[in-house]
């Protein structure tokens, strides 16, 4: 639930009441069960989703860390610094190796073994199913 609900904005304690918690029970039991605050895991969370936005849009930082679940840009530069030890601009410009891709839009997609490459890559394009 923490995960499907990391780039909403939503607060600790309106996750808690959606639990029947109270948010300070949710921290005590969430603590000694992940050995983190559910603050910190939001925190890790929006920070993960920032850094493959940055990597993989040509979204503005400040659009990043709103969509990410940031209240401000600068919590998200503080936080960004502060765990990855580096700008995020600087995140971005060594991701892309200093190029522009030019306009076009680059898609990678994770996948789990076993997945049929060959029959992936023999599927006819262009067709559609109607």
């Amino acid at each position: 639930m923490l995960e499907e609900n990391c780039g909403d904005g939503q607060s600790l304690g309106e996750l808690a009441g959606r639990l029947g918690y109270t948010g300070r029970h949710l921290r005590r039991v969430f603590t000694a069960q992940y050995n983190a605050t559910p603050i910190q895991y939001f925190q890790t969370c929006r920070l993960l989703l920032a850094k493959n936005l940055l990597t993989d849009t040509n979204l503005t930082v400040l659009d990043v860390a709103m969509t990410a679940g940031f209240g401000s840009l600068r919590r998200f530069n503080a936080l960004f610094k502060e765990r990855y030890h580096l700008a995020p601009t600087a995140l971005r410009r060594h991701a892309s190796g200093g190029q522009n891709i030019g306009g076009e839009n680059a898609l990678s997609l994770d996948y789990r073994p076993p997945y049929h490459w060959r029959s992936n890559v023999k599927f006819p394009r262009g067709t559609s199913r109607s």
